[in-house]
């Protein structure tokens, strides 16, 4: 028994091992966006929830690398923001990909080379801003 519940416990910490590296919160990010398109916008039919959702995945996906897979990064340092653009690239082209198979219209060639850019700047923008406050943040915090 106590064996078993040894396993499950490196089974349990192993899985959340990978959701908190940078990898596996691209991956839920990414499959969040795909359940996203597929339920959301075309099963329900509603677009308005969608695109919001989509957005607040995207936000919460930049974010939370940011803190956290991202931390031991110099807020400072360009590698962070080649690397939210970089990410956002990946994601965005995925993002465009789902959209192509799903309704085969000719926007989503145009949105082959738009939804990377827009979702890479976007990310650029996000940690940039992110980085900007937590560095007023600290500098406040050692001046008083």
């Amino acid at each position: 028994m106590a064996e078993t519940f040894a396993n499950y416990k490196k089974l349990l910490t192993g899985f959340a091992r990978v959701l908190t590296s940078a990898s596996g919160i691209i991956a839920v990010a990414v499959l969040l966006l795909a359940a996203n398109e597929l339920f959301v916008r075309q099963w329900l039919n509603v677009p308005p929830i969608a695109y919001a959702v989509y957005w607040i995945a995207l936000a919460g996906m930049f974010i939370v690398l940011a803190r956290y897979a991202w931390a031991r990064i110099n807020p400072n340092s360009t590698q962070l923001l080649v690397q939210a653009f970089l990410v956002g690239l990946g994601v965005g082209l995925f993002a465009a990909l789902v959209k192509v198979v799903l309704y085969r219209e000719l926007w989503t060639a145009f949105n082959l080379f738009a939804e990377p850019l827009r979702t890479a700047l976007f990310g650029i923008v996000l940690v940039w801003f992110m980085a900007h406050i937590d560095e007023r943040h600290h500098s406040s915090l050692t001046t008083h």
